[in-house]
């Protein structure tokens, strides 16, 4: 895997994933009493950093899917903290079940939880996630670690380099839409078989000066790729009728390397998410669209 770094708000990127994982909370019918929260202070929340930000995500969507396995009431918390002039710190902290001191060298292991028949039984999964994350920190040439305490909790921290990372104004994504000119001459190809998602998708982007495109199947997509090369950004569902979103992805990837895919899918689990990316995406979108968050998406890579 390659580090491909960008400058991105971070707060930003904070939100689409807090969203997330509020849905998953919402739409659940075995988690009860948990609270999700964001932590994210004043002098923050205008942060533009540089790295890698779907591996960011990555890394957090794993230590949070761990939370989310070992607790299904009391806290979880995420967010950042700035620790000196050149390093952010990243905590995902819950009130979960701890993890005993004797198991803290041991617990990015691959397959660590699987080889605990007693945690294997109670809680499954084969513990991948701790390791995946711990390879995409050091992938990052940083360091993660973890504090913990049985029956109170358990919070995880990584750092990333400050550095190259500044304070940005402050600005909310309608104040930029409606301040920015640059929308006017892009276009965006939107590739969704279903008719009043994809009214909503175009009523939503409707005021940002974005020429849209529509296509409602895989056959009509590729012709229309084919025929418009003035095409910025692709907006795919990932399931079609009689396609794929994944396979025409990739197929679009070949053509124009340069090109921004977004999927848009109703399956955002992790695993799903990962092949997203393999198919050569540079984000997604989870079902049911929030108007801000498709917003916030589409202007980060074309603003």
């Amino acid at each position: 895997m390659k580090v491909i770094e960008s400058e991105f708000k971070l707060s930003d990127l904070l939100i689409e994933i807090y969203y997330y994982y509020k849905l998953r909370i919402n739409q659940s019918e075995t988690i009860h009493d948990l609270n999700l929260n964001l932590s994210i202070t004043a002098d923050k929340k205008n942060i533009s950093i540089r790295t890698d930000s779907q591996r960011l995500k990555q890394i957090l969507n794993n230590l949070l899917d761990n939370a989310f396995k070992f607790i299904q009431k009391g806290i979880i918390e995420f967010g950042i903290k700035k620790e000196s002039n050149n390093e952010l710190i990243f905590f995902v902290a819950d009130t979960g079940i701890g993890i005993p001191p004797d198991k803290y060298e041991i617990i990015f292991d691959r397959f660590r939880q699987a080889e605990d028949l007693y945690l294997a039984r109670q809680y499954r999964g084969t513990g991948l996630g701790l390791s995946i994350a711990k390879g995409l920190v050091k992938l990052m040439n940083r360091k993660i670690w973890l504090e913990s305490e049985l029956d109170k909790g358990t919070t995880f921290y990584f750092s990333l380099p400050f550095n190259n990372s500044k304070l940005g104004e402050d600005k909310s994504i309608e104040k930029v839409y409606s301040e920015s000119t640059s929308l006017i001459n892009k276009t965006i190809l939107i590739v969704e078989d279903n008719a009043p998602n994809m009214e909503f998708l175009k009523e939503v982007l409707s005021d940002t000066g974005l020429k849209i495109l529509c296509a409602y199947n895989g056959e009509e997509a590729l012709n229309i790729f084919n025929k418009n090369s003035d095409i910025d950004l692709v907006l795919m569902d990932i399931r079609l009728p009689g396609s794929n979103g994944l396979i025409l992805s990739r197929i679009m990837r070949k053509s124009k390397p340069e090109m921004v895919i977004i999927a848009q899918t109703a399956y955002a689990a992790p695993s799903d998410i990962k092949n997203c990316i393999e198919a050569g995406c540079n984000d997604y979108l989870s079902k049911p669209i929030n108007n801000e968050k498709l917003r916030i998406v589409v202007g980060q890579y074309l603003i």
